[in-house]
């Protein structure tokens, strides 16, 4: 059984979108809605926690990308919980999502991303010792564990 449920309020900081069951294109339009519905709460955060998902098929993909695309649009992120071994994390790793999304393992962290807003400055890149200040050139993009933040190189 699929379930997707919306809880938070604007003041919050962030609105959380809980997803458990399959997600797959029999359930798209009904995460695409629990999304759709977080996004007009107008919060600069929402917390997308796949921790109950059983199976993610490429349909939840493309809606989470819709809801990161859209947040980051206006400014705000979009933070999503891949409990690692898990159903979603094999997904976002073999996609290497990871690289591209606010991705954490667990929802406390994922909580702490959305009322900090940012990663801290001091946070190491990925694949090297680079501070993130270097030329206002890395963005926070996810966690990859215990070793810190991943980031992506900005173009430009």
């Amino acid at each position: 059984m699929f379930v997707a449920e919306v809880n938070g309020r604007p003041g919050d900081g962030y609105v959380a979108v809980r997803v458990t069951g399959d997600v797959d294109t029999g359930t798209r339009a009904a995460l695409t809605d629990a999304l759709e519905r977080a996004l007009a709460v107008g919060s600069p955060s929402i917390l997308v926690d796949l921790t109950g998902v059983r199976f993610f098929a490429v349909a939840g993909v493309h809606c989470v990308e819709r809801a990161v695309g859209a947040l980051e649009a206006r400014g705000g992120s979009a933070h999503v919980v891949c409990p690692q071994p898990g159903a979603a994390w094999r997904v976002v790793s073999l996609l290497g999502l990871q690289q591209q999304w606010l991705v954490h393992h667990d929802v406390d962290a994922a909580v702490a991303g959305c009322t900090a807003g940012r990663w801290p400055s001091s946070a190491p890149v990925r694949g090297g010792d680079e501070p993130a200040e270097v030329a206002g050139r890395h963005v926070p993009v996810g966690t990859a564990g215990p070793g810190g933040p991943v980031r992506r190189r900005v173009q430009g």
